[in-house]
């Protein structure tokens, strides 16, 4: 089964971009999909 999830560290290095980018990115996906009502996953 394939993982449905990925961490910061991978999201970073496939996106050929620093960590605190990467997080940046994480958080405006995660408000877009709370602003459909979709659910969004938060540590």
């Amino acid at each position: 089964m394939t993982e449905k999830f990925i961490r910061v560290e991978e999201a970073a290095k496939e996106l050929g971009v620093s960590l605190p980018y990467a997080y940046k990115i994480i958080k405006k996906l995660n408000n877009e999909l709370e602003e459909k009502g979709l659910c969004a996953f938060r540590e």
